[in-house]
């Protein structure tokens, strides 16, 4: 598919700027009669992405301005922050929603938030139905357990 720089920058998410620039780099092919391929350009984009997260996990990336003045525990977080950004991109440009580990750290975040909604509806429910008896309340709260340990699982197909 041909496109024009205004939408390889609007697929790659940069301003057309930005593409000019990566064809200088030669991190995306020249254009032919100002049209891009954009076959070409994902290609070439996800060889890019694939040697710099080689280059991130092997510490071959290049200094930081200033990191010389940086605690070794900040240079690493910021080096992970990169290497996860562009695992990300690489993902996406793969058509993945994101990579899994991403998508497992979002999980267990909303299966936390769903646990303490869980843990409060006992509580919530003796408060508005006063008249339940315990045994009843009783059987809500083991109800609350099981799903809330299933979200710990990360089993949803019960």
């Amino acid at each position: 598919m041909r496109c024009t720089q205004q939408e390889i920058a609007n697929f790659f998410g940069i301003s057309p700027r930005a593409v000019r620039q990566r064809v200088e780099r030669g991190e995306l092919p020249k254009p032919s009669r100002r049209k891009y391929d954009l076959g070409e350009c994902i290609q070439l984009n996800d060889k890019v992405l694939r040697d710099r997260i080689n280059q991130l996990q092997n510490k071959k990336v290049a200094k930081l301005p200033g990191s010389d003045d940086m605690e070794p525990d900040t240079k690493e977080l910021i080096e992970r922050e990169k290497l996860a950004k562009l695992r990300e991109e690489a993902a996406m440009r793969e058509g993945q929603l994101a990579p899994i580990e991403l998508l497992e750290e979002y999980a267990d975040r909303v299966g936390s938030v769903i646990r303490k909604g869980l843990e409060s509806l006992p509580g919530l429910i003796k408060q508005r139905i006063p008249h339940l008896r315990a045994a009843e309340v009783g059987m809500i709260e083991n109800e609350v357990v099981r799903l809330a340990g299933r979200i710990a699982d990360h089993d949803f197909s019960k």
